[in-house]
């Protein structure tokens, strides 16, 4: 931890040395500090967890996609996992937030899905070489979300979901679903600049009972 303070340090005295400055040198200067400080927290932050993540989390994961950032798997058994959902495609790549992401793919929900329906949440950022778990904060990161049908009530369901009669509300009921192209806005910012190679892994369960797993990589602009 001491190595990335005195980074930090000897940006900030590099950035403040010289001669006098003008009033627009002096306003970059400040939006140029801003930056470092932010990702000194940010840094921080996910360096506290290298320890535990480190000796578990390969640095090359071997679901990527060679020709493309994102790539998409299920990491459960689909002969056993209630909805399975494949063929997945995202554009563009990399993904900008806030913007529109484009998704296709394939969801078979084999079976009636019941509340209530939690989903555990890991979210990884590739620092360093290495793949880093980042921890939960004010319900941002690697956190357990409780009964998402609480959630799915106050969400409108998008027309396009709504003609091929995808199930947006729970009860979730059995179906196959072909989406094709569809677009969906991201309209905040993230809390922190964040760029680069991130993984997301998602275990949905209802009763304790595995309902779905999913693995995505993708990159941020």
């Amino acid at each position: 931890m001491q190595v990335y303070g005195i980074l930090v340090v000897l940006a900030t005295v590099c950035l403040t040395s010289g001669q006098p400055l003008s009033t627009s040198e002096e306003s970059e200067l400040s939006s140029a500090r801003g930056e470092v400080v932010r990702m000194w927290h940010f840094v921080r932050a996910v360096m506290r967890n290298l320890p535990s993540v480190a000796g578990t989390v390969p640095t090359e994961p071997s679901f990527r996609a060679r020709d493309s950032s994102f790539s998409f798997k299920n990491c459960g058994n689909p002969e056993e996992e209630i909805i399975v959902v494949s063929d997945v495609s995202m554009k563009p790549d990399p993904v900008s937030i806030p913007g529109n992401v484009t998704l296709s793919g394939n969801v078979e929900i084999k079976d009636r899905i019941d509340a209530p329906i939690n989903v555990d949440l890991e979210l990884y950022k590739q620092l360093f070489g290495l793949w880093v778990k980042i921890p939960c904060v004010d319900n941002l990161g690697s956190c357990v979300y409780e009964d998402i049908c609480q959630t799915l009530k106050e969400i409108e369901c998008p027309e396009q979901l709504k003609r091929l009669g995808f199930p947006c509300k729970c009860p979730i009921t059995p179906g196959n679903f072909a989406v094709k192209d569809f677009v969906y806005t991201i309209k905040e910012s993230l809390p922190i600049p964040v760029s680069g190679d991130v993984r997301i892994v998602a275990n949905v369960y209802s009763n304790d009972v595995l309902v779905t797993c999913a693995e995505v990589e993708l990159k941020l602009a």
